[in-house]
């Protein structure tokens, strides 16, 4: 009985001690469970909170490529800048940003742009801060091809042979994934610097357009690039009339609106630069007022040049013929009526303030007109003159008309301090060289044909002679320029050898160097009366074609004609002067829509929500 019952207490201690284990599982379970639950609710949390950050970031990204689209798209940019700078906002479903775009300052004289974006989401804030810069091409063009009418165009071909080591933009020519290359290659031209395209690499059915050239392009090529505003015609226009209107606020007589004499066939109004470095090391510019340049016009539709430019209202779509520069008159006793005057480089120089920053100061002078800049070799014995057709000192040259080359311009390798500038060895300007020359036209930049003038001797006339038997047509040309009372033919470029001083007989160098940062409004860069058909053409130094070497850069609406492969006008070679790139020419002449970042320009932070509530 006893032993009955002892196995009955046992049973009953047992049953405990097991319900015992059980509730305490089940109170550990429990406690693992409450753990986990909050272990998977604090993931979660942590999950969304950063999910929210991650978001907060990407919508300030958002907003700084909104910033910097609407920069592309805005020419008016550095003349237009208020120093609280320009906001704007971006809206998602569950996040929203701001930013703000505002002059930074210059470096040289490029502007520099601080983009502060910010992002929203939730209880994150997080914030972009880039400095940009606006993007340098050595050579752009709205079109890489050339008018053949008044209303189409043809493609020009990068040539055998030709050095072009400056980065190249081309904008798109119809739309980007067309079917056809925007750039034209003839043999094995030489692209030393990178190629941005503005069209697509594939066309809209996924061809290659590029398959069979892109090995041309060692430094690099890329697709899809924002667009250069050259053929925007009002943002070209926009930047002339701020000139004229910057200028004439600080120097009223750098602004000048010549006449021409009514009496000269063809005549066109002109201010003729000389650029020299007088004897006393100093940079001077002579500026000869009134000039008038007798052209010779080019009947629309003929084919017998290819002097086009763009016709006025068409940003670039149409064309129309010009009348090229035949030879120049400049007035008589210019110097003593005052139409002929001489400025120190140093006296042109103006400060242009920006949304409360001062730009470096850079001498300016405007035309209403055409210019005419170089002057004849014979005049380096001018009193002095020490080195003629140098540029020492900044300077930016604006034209509503064309810019004639008539000579070799560079820039000088010495300032008025007599620090010199010793070249690279590829012949470019030392790095360090303070000088520089900026051209802008409203129309065209050419070099002009010293030829033309033979064409207009006074009593000239045709006459037949006999050779064997056999009689031919020839010109016999008379003694000089037809003359006009108070006007005076003013020789360009070289005399031709064993010709008299002054004669009408006259070339230009070979090569003609030009050392410039060229921007062309109204057309293309390039050579005039080069030759479509057979016969005759622009006049060489020597041979059939002669060399055309660029220091700088280019931007042009369009390509002009430089030469005929082999057989008229210029072979180019063109190098991009490197100092660009640190704003040697004022940038309110810029016209590219695309901004990069500065070195070291970029960082992005979390803003804590506590320092925004104080």
């Amino acid at each position: 009985m006893n032993t009955l019952k002892n196995k009955r207490h046992r049973l009953h201690d047992r049953r405990g001690t097991i319900l015992g284990g059980v509730l305490v599982l089940l109170v550990i379970l429990s406690l693992v469970g409450f753990a986990m639950i909050k272990i998977s609710e604090g993931a979660l949390v942590q999950t969304t909170l950063y999910q929210n950050e991650s978001i907060a970031m990407s919508t300030a990204e958002a907003a700084y490529e909104q910033a910097i689209y609407w920069m592309g798209q805005n020419p008016e940019l550095l003349m237009q800048m208020e120093m609280d700078g320009t906001v704007g906002t971006v809206a998602f479903e569950n996040s929203h940003a701001d930013y703000r775009v505002k002059f930074h300052g210059f470096v040289g004289y490029r502007p520099i742009f601080e983009v502060t974006a910010n992002g929203y989401c939730g209880t994150f804030h997080r914030s972009i801060r880039v400095h940009v810069v606006q993007a340098i091409s050595g050579w752009e063009m709205g079109q890489c091809r050339i008018p053949i009418s008044t209303a189409s165009t043809r493609e020009v071909y990068f040539a055998d042979g030709e050095v072009l080591d400056m980065p190249i933009h081309i904008n798109s020519y119809k739309v980007p994934d067309d079917p056809q290359r925007d750039i034209h290659i003839s043999g094995r031209p030489s692209f030393l610097q990178e190629v941005s395209m503005g069209e697509s690499r594939h066309s809209v059915g996924g061809h290659d357009k590029y398959a069979s050239v892109i090995h041309l392009f060692d430094a690099g090529i890329s697709f899809d690039q924002p667009k250069s505003l050259i053929s925007d015609e009002d943002a070209v226009q926009s930047k002339i009339e701020w000139y004229k209107d910057t200028i004439r606020d600080q120097r009223s007589d750098l602004v000048l609106t010549p006449q021409k004499d009514t009496r000269v066939p063809e005549g066109q109004a002109a201010v003729q630069l000389e650029f020299y470095v007088g004897t006393d090391g100093k940079g001077y510019v002579r500026m000869t007022n009134d000039c008038t340049v007798r052209g010779k016009s080019i009947t629309s539709g003929t084919s017998d040049t290819w002097d086009y430019k763009a016709k006025p209202g068409s940003d670039g779509t149409r064309f129309e013929k010009y009348s090229i520069y035949g030879f120049h008159y400049i007035p008589e006793n210019a110097e003593d009526n005052g139409l002929r005057t001489t400025h120190s480089m140093a006296s042109t120089q103006m400060t242009v303030e920006y949304a409360g920053y001062e730009a470096p100061p850079c001498g300016m002078i405007y035309v209403d007109g055409n210019v005419i800049i170089g002057s004849a070799n014979e005049n380096t014995s001018s009193p002095g003159i020490a080195e003629l057709n140098k540029v020492q000192g900044v300077m930016s040259v604006v034209a509503t008309g064309n810019i004639w080359l008539a000579n070799s311009v560079t820039v000088s390798d010495k300032d008025d301090d007599g620090s010199i500038y010793l070249r690279q060895d590829n012949g470019m300007p030392s790095e360090e060289n303070p000088n520089g020359l900026g051209l802008f036209a409203g129309g065209v930049v050419k070099v002009l044909d010293p030829g033309m003038v033979e064409n207009y001797a006074s009593d000239g006339h045709w006459e037949w002679v006999r050779q064997g038997r056999r009689r031919r047509r020839v010109w016999v040309e008379g003694n000089g320029v037809p003359e006009i009372s108070g006007l005076s033919y003013e020789p360009i470029g070289i005399k031709d050898s064993g010709q008299a001083d002054g004669t009408y007989h006259r070339h230009l160098p070979d090569p003609m160097v030009i050392e410039a940062a060229i921007t062309v409004g109204g057309g293309g860069w390039g050579a005039e009366n080069v030759r479509r058909s057979s016969g005759g053409g622009r006049k060489e130094a020597s041979g059939s074609q002669d060399e055309l070497l660029v220091r700088g850069t280019i931007t042009e609406v369009i390509r002009g004609v430089v030469g005929l492969i082999g057989s008229d006008g210029y072979l180019k070679h063109y190098y991009f002067d490197q100092r660009m790139l640190s704003g040697l020419i004022p940038g309110n002449v810029r016209l590219k829509g695309k901004f990069t970042t500065a070195p070291g320009g970029w960082s992005d932070f979390r803003i804590d929500p506590r320092q925004q509530e104080e």
